[in-house]
């Protein structure tokens, strides 16, 4: 990242920059459009080959030498930065001291949580269009109509994003009076799931009545999808029926390497930050959770972002960039953040990192 440019947030992007090195490293080959692409298995190379040579370092870029990333990926740095902003001033801008976390509401645009409120990002450039001044919100969550900022302890708030760019104001969330803090939250239409540690993972309606409850030693990180929530209970790993609320039904559960402290859940790819136990790739289908593998990478895993078969990682010291479709899911690269990254939300193809 540029450092020029001293930023809270930033914007960034799967890159299809090829390497430009003369020829093309072992085990990829050159396609018609001259750039480099590995190949499942490439021939050995012969002593009529012109292009054979000795070279044993590591290619150029930031991928990680764990599996053999799928074919949507171009061979080098998949990362290029869009933008960073540290936010505005004045009084309809105020100055944030932290931006802390972020969500997409669409492919082009997001919203990030910090220390004095929210802002709204644009996706394609960075730019912050519009930031409101309300008390601290460390966690955010958004299904592109209705975002729910969490305090952890100071509430919740609730602000209506239907109107894209244009979105202002917020209004309390009010939930049933329980005690201790909460952490991690997730909304889907008409639902809010809420990890409230020994309280389990309480599930209420947009007027925050409460629905059900999931039972849990310690609820931290939560996930919904139409008629199944995902929630981390400790080291565990739970899939819930919640068709009927007031009954949930536990689905499967699995042991993890570390305890859960972000999640994110879409079609059959699930990545679980455990902080500095790294990051642990699920597959769900058929209300069966299937572990596929476990990453390491520099940094604490604070936030994971899930986006098609990409997953973007917020770890403090480097946001890196996963692919979910190789078999086992790779790094692709790592890109160092102008401070830290705390958050991160991710859609179309480009994240917003907090």
């Amino acid at each position: 990242m540029s450092p020029r440019l001293a930023a809270c947030f930033a914007v960034v992007a799967v890159s299809v920059a090829g390497c430009a090195s003369e020829p093309c490293p072992k085990g990829a080959e050159r396609r018609a459009n001259g750039l480099c692409y590995l190949v499942d298995s490439a021939p050995e190379p012969s002593e009529d080959d012109p292009d054979v040579h000795t070279d044993t370092a590591d290619p150029p870029g930031d991928t990680e030498d764990t599996g053999v990333p799928s074919a949507d990926y171009i061979y080098g740095d998949p990362i290029t930065v869009l933008g960073m902003e540290a936010g505005g001033g004045g009084e309809a801008m105020p100055i944030f001291y932290e931006w802390t976390d972020a969500a997409a509401i669409n492919d082009d645009l997001a919203i990030v949580t910090g220390q004095g409120g929210y802002g709204i990002i644009d996706m394609a450039t960075g730019a912050l269009l519009y930031q409101e001044n309300t008390r601290r919100a460390l966690r955010v969550a958004t299904d592109g109509q209705t975002a729910i900022l969490a305090s952890r302890n100071d509430g919740l708030m609730q602000v209506d994003v239907s109107a894209g760019a244009a979105t202002r104001g917020q209004a309390d969330f009010l939930t049933p009076p329980l005690d201790g803090v909460h952490e991690d939250v997730a909304v889907d239409g008409a639902r809010v799931l809420i990890g409230w540690h020994h309280n389990g993972g309480v599930l209420v309606d947009l007027g925050g009545n409460q629905l059900g409850t999931l039972p849990a030693t310690d609820a931290f990180a939560v996930a919904l999808a139409g008629d199944r929530a995902l929630m981390t209970d400790q080291t565990d790993l739970v899939l819930f029926d919640i068709t009927s609320p007031t009954s949930p039904v536990e689905l499967d559960r699995q042991t993890m390497s570390g305890e859960g402290r972000d999640l994110s859940w879409k079609g059959e790819h699930a990545v679980v930050g455990m902080g500095g136990a790294g990051v642990s790739v699920w597959n769900i289908s058929d209300d069966v959770l299937t572990h596929r593998t476990d990453l390491s990478l520099p940094g604490t895993a604070l936030s994971v972002a899930v986006d098609g078969d990409r997953a973007w990682i917020g770890a403090w010291a480097v946001t890196a960039l996963v692919d979910l479709a190789a078999e086992p899911p790779t790094i692709l690269g790592h890109e160092t953040p102008a401070f830290s990254t705390m958050g991160v939300g991710a859609s179309g193809g480009r994240a917003v990192v907090a």
